[in-house]
């Protein structure tokens, strides 16, 4: 299907609103919703499809956006480890690039001026623009009142005085815009954000791993958001807390990892990674085997755990003994993390 824009779409009320201002118009609008470790709701189009009427597909952007992180932003952070300038630069440029595939003529978004200090300013608007290569072709519905016309307006595609003057942090107008395109009160979305770069205790892992782990994976960014984490000379040790928690971890283990699984008592998973290019010495590995089962209450109790260890294709079954991190001088991450944080 050919459309007319294509909205950078976060799920949040204004960029429900600013598909819905232009649809309104009669233009076929598309809402692309970006996905990476650090954001992305998935779970939420069929909501976004069914329930708001609106046309979203998903692009996962995650090689891109770590690339961007390991190089270091060209903008600096905003509070923790959130790149806001260049990430919209990053994201204004996927856009402009897939307005082909979908026989689109221009972009837009929800922004609204003054919104956010470090990336709705005036001055940041026109710098994120120009540097993403895309001046003149991104309407912003909310606030285009507000800001010079651009190329679609000129050319009377988009009709400018349908268009809204909002600025600032305050929402009544748009929940009452909400009311207005006869969506429930109950339905409004939440303010959008849940970038979690900006959330401290993640952002300490974030920071361990951008230190630490020479050449990480996207993979090693999806890994902070699970479990807990231990670090000990080149070690990094990463331990479910539940049922779901496991599942995730055995589906985002990658070549180099060693994969520990409890099977007598049933208890958690784990992932031990090297975070340089020398080999995981087998004491590393036991210590690693023995805080796994730790982890288990009825290990502690047996005072013994039979686990499944997964290294370089092969399996192998051993038994240990249930040890604190403590006892063999494995750092929490979050505390090495906070360290790196305060460097940033």
């Amino acid at each position: 299907m050919k459309y007319d824009c294509l909205i950078l779409f976060s799920g949040g009320l204004d960029s429900v609103l600013t598909a819905k201002l232009l649809a309104k118009q009669e233009l076929r609008v598309l809402g692309i919703h970006f996905v990476s470790p650090f954001f992305g709701n998935e779970e939420q189009l069929n909501y976004w499809r069914e329930k708001l009427n609106l046309n979203v597909e998903i692009i996962d952007i995650s090689k891109d956006f770590v690339e961007m992180l390991i190089k270091g932003p060209t903008h600096g952070y905003g509070k923790r480890l959130n790149p806001c300038k260049d990430c919209k630069i990053l994201m204004l440029k996927k856009l402009k690039e897939l307005l082909p595939k979908y026989d689109a003529n221009f972009m837009a978004t929800g922004e609204v001026v003054g919104q956010r200090a470090m990336s709705q300013t005036l001055e940041a608007l026109n710098l994120i623009e120009k540097e993403a290569e895309v001046e003149g072709i991104v309407v912003r519905p909310l606030s285009a009142k507000l800001l010079p016309q651009t190329k679609p307006e000129k050319k009377g595609v988009v009709e400018r005085e349908k268009l809204l003057g909002l600025s600032g942090k305050a929402r009544e107008k748009q929940i009452k815009l909400a009311d207005e395109f006869g969506i429930d009160k109950k339905d409004i979305p939440t303010p959008a954000g849940g970038c979690r770069l900006t959330e401290l205790e993640l952002s300490k892992r974030y920071a361990f791993i951008l230190k630490e782990v020479k050449n990480p994976s996207v993979n090693d960014f999806r890994k902070a958001s699970i479990g807990r984490h231990f670090f000990k000379e080149n070690n990094w040790l990463i331990v479910g807390r539940n049922k779901e928690e496991n599942e995730k971890l055995e589906k985002l283990k990658e070549e180099g990892d060693t994969f520990f699984e409890m099977i007598d008592p049933v208890g958690p998973s784990a992932i031990l990674k090297s975070t340089s290019e020398k080999k995981t010495e087998k004491e590393v590995i036991d210590e690693a085997e023995a805080i796994t089962a730790y982890f288990s209450p009825k290990a502690r109790e047996r005072g013994e755990a039979k686990i499944n260890m997964h290294l370089e294709q092969k399996g192998m079954e051993i038994v240990c003994n249930p040890e604190n991190p403590k006892t063999f001088r494995w750092e929490n991450i979050q505390d090495k993390g906070l360290k790196e944080l305060k460097n940033v």
